[in-house]
């Protein structure tokens, strides 16, 4: 039935563009009217497609991100509006709806997020040529597809120690790039096969270097050391010796020597900034679970546009 229906409606798409030569009002009232995409037993028209390329440049611009070229965004846009058109279609079926409270809670809350009052948050919509309407119809589409995402997906999700131990990792990370530190290193060399008399020496001239910059002593009075200002570096930046050091330590802290291939290596924590705090199991369980989720989510939605009639107008 439904590529019955789509050829029907491809046959009246082509009849319609192709009756209008001149751009006419009438025929650019068609061209908005006109199917970009057959998604079984709806469509998607141009208006809907122009809308939401409006918006997404008019995010961007906002974000002060470089869109893709035209053509591949239309593609990207027109994919998300027949996987949106798809999970309506299936929420209609299984009787899933957004109630009035549940639209105007979500309304309040945008604006609370957005620090404004609905008069504002309308007048913003406004200024985006966004209708109020046409906004609480797209977050009352938000609600019901979310309902069904979790009915479908979210209930077999299970989340595995090793999936939290990843997440763990994966915020750790994030957390580093936050951190930035001032560091001064202090470098006794050394051959890259040092006597056993070179190796006490440099012992003993990383200890004494030691001592003195605990005691307040300039780096570059030093003797016997070579000191480097590290500048402003994430753990990330720093080498994993020095990354390892400098993530334990608090600010002025003065570390042990410690052997690189170069040689002996003292550390001088001089300033940090960024926050960093102490990630909790709930944190990494829920990260691991929103993985997961995204992922069955991902694989569902590309099983039901598999299952279903998808038919796109070469002419958008």
């Amino acid at each position: 039935m439904f590529r019955i229906f789509g050829v029907l409606i491809l046959l009246m798409t082509s009849l319609v563009v192709g009756a209008a030569e001149l751009p006419s009002p009438a025929s650019m009232a068609q061209k908005e009217n006109s199917i970009v995409a057959i998604v079984n037993d709806s469509v998607i028209l141009q208006s809907e497609l122009d809308l939401q390329l409006k918006q997404a440049a008019l995010q961007a611009q906002a974000a002060q991100v470089q869109l893709p070229d035209q053509k591949e965004l239309k593609a990207q846009i027109l994919k998300q509006l027949i996987y949106k058109k798809l999970q309506l279609q299936m929420a209609s079926k299984a009787g899933i709806s957004a109630t009035d409270e549940e639209i105007t809670d979500a309304i309040a809350s945008i604006a609370k997020r957005k620090k404004v009052t609905l008069s504002q948050l309308k007048d913003q919509l406004s200024s985006q040529g966004l209708s109020f309407d046409n906004f609480k119809s797209q977050i009352k589409d938000q609600i019901i597809i979310s309902k069904l995402q979790h009915q479908v997906v979210g209930q077999d999700i299970q989340v595995s120690k090793q999936d939290i131990a990843k997440a763990n990792k994966v915020l750790e990370a994030h957390q580093a790039s936050n951190v930035k530190y001032q560091a001064v290193d202090v470098l006794v060399p050394l051959p890259s096969s040092p006597t056993k008399a070179q190796q006490q020496q440099a012992e003993s001239i990383a200890k004494t270097i030691q001592q003195q910059l605990k005691a307040g002593v300039a780096t570059d009075t030093l003797q016997g050391g070579e000191a480097t200002e590290l500048g402003w570096r994430t753990a990330q930046q720093l080498p994993s010796l020095f990354a390892d050091k400098l993530t334990l330590m608090t600010v002025g802290q003065v570390s042990s020597p410690f052997s690189a291939p170069n040689g002996l290596h003292v550390l001088v924590l001089m300033d940090k900034k960024g926050s960093q705090v102490n990630i909790t199991a709930q944190q990494a369980r829920d990260l691991a679970y929103e993985q997961q989720y995204n992922k069955a989510l991902s694989d569902w939605l590309k099983k039901i546009y598999k299952q279903s009639y998808i038919q796109i107008v070469s002419d958008q």
